[in-house]
């Protein structure tokens, strides 16, 4: 495995404000209560820096003991097929949970890794349950955002066409990395490899679609760079 595993050292740690917090407009208690964003503070005591890509969180068979909140940057959770080949499962933007489907078992269920330069927010599971049970607007918004990345995992999994799953993927990351919701202009972090992982897709495919889309006058790309041109 090429990843470097990030091992959670005091180096790494420090305490962070979440009003100060780059994810907070995207973070689970943006519209909640004082009190819920008060108790979400008190349990992220560990700011963990990830300062290039290829770093870490945990391996699959890790004892899955913390969640963590994405700050900045990106990740992306995986897998490794019998014949060597990576299994893109998700990509997390900043405020989203990564290790939420290890919430119900004693390991992690796949590796996850940073894409870019990023920093998370570290929640031990026991914490976060006890949080979820004294706040249940805090639970109400992460069920909502459960049902969604599972539409999400549903709409790309069915039986489609090539250009049917990017096309869905791209209108997913406009709608996730734009500045602004109507905002047509955003930058992939990722490679056009982990977009092709991610589809079920081979790379060479991904960048035909994309070259399709492009002659066609639907979107504009340079190199990670893509403005959606007609919707």
């Amino acid at each position: 495995m090429s990843a470097e595993l990030l091992r959670v050292a005091p180096r790494h740690e420090s305490r962070h404000s979440c009003p100060l917090c780059p994810a907070g407009p995207h973070c689970l208690t943006a519209d909640g209560t004082p009190a819920e964003r008060i108790a979400w503070h008190d349990l992220q005591q560990q700011w963990i820096s990830l300062p290039r890509a290829g770093k870490g969180l945990y391996a699959l068979g890790d004892a899955a003991t913390a969640v963590y909140v994405v700050r900045a940057g990106c990740f992306k959770t995986y897998t490794v097929d019998g014949d060597g080949h990576e299994r893109v499962r998700n990509f997390f933007f900043p405020g989203d949970i990564v290790g939420l489907d290890a919430l119900g078992s004693a390991a992690y269920p796949s590796h996850a890794l940073s894409v870019s330069a990023s920093q998370v927010c570290r929640i031990t599971k026991g914490d976060l349950q006890r949080v979820l049970h004294a706040a249940p607007g805090v639970m109400q918004r992460l069920l909502e955002r459960t049902s969604a990345e599972l539409c999400r995992s549903l709409a790309l999994s069915g039986d489609y066409s090539a250009d049917q799953r990017v096309a869905a993927f791209l209108l997913s990351m406009q709608r996730r990395l734009s500045a602004t919701a109507d905002a047509d202009d955003f930058d992939l972090p990722m490679t056009r490899r982990d977009i092709a992982n991610h589809l079920r897709l081979a790379t060479e495919t991904v960048c035909r679609v994309l070259t399709r889309f492009v002659d066609a006058g639907w979107l504009d790309t340079a190199d990670r760079h893509v403005r959606i041109r007609h919707r």
